[in-house]
């Protein structure tokens, strides 16, 4: 998770262009695409699967009818604008969960906590800072 967040922010630096990440829950693929265009940048897979093992474990699947071995993998990701328009944490608890996060040229981006579920368990919780190049860990409210 962290290796994506950091190469998405590079790409729309080193592009040039604003760009969108999106977490894919059926494929476990992270999609970069140019925000305007809607072009593919980069798709990685959660497990480092390739296209090919992807087919060949959902083909096991359907031929013993049985589920993949892989855990389940959620991604989502939560706002965290409080600093930014003045309210606080608890306020922001009933707001949306975005469907993606922005990198902009300028190194900036869409504040967010990310948070990856396996199986339904927390296995990170990172905190993405907003106007820094730079890429924070952590889960402070």
């Amino acid at each position: 998770l962290a290796e994506v967040l950091k190469l998405s922010r590079i790409s729309a630096q080193e592009q040039g262009e604003d760009m969108s990440l999106f977490f894919e829950t059926e494929s476990g693929d992270f999609v970069l695409r140019k925000t305007f265009s809607g072009e593919i940048v980069f798709k990685k897979n959660i497990f480092c699967l390739s296209e090919a093992e992807k087919e060949k474990i959902a083909q096991e699947a359907f031929e013993t009818g049985r589920e993949s071995e892989y855990p389940e993998a959620r991604v989502f990701f939560y706002p965290n604008y409080p600093s930014l328009f003045n309210f606080t944490r608890s306020d922001a608890g009933g707001c949306e969960i975005l469907d993606c996060l922005r990198f902009s040229p300028d190194g900036s981006s869409t504040p967010v906590f990310a948070e990856l579920l396996l199986n339904g368990k927390r296995a990170a919780l990172l905190k993405l800072d907003p106007l820094s190049p730079l890429f924070m860990e952590g889960g402070d409210e």
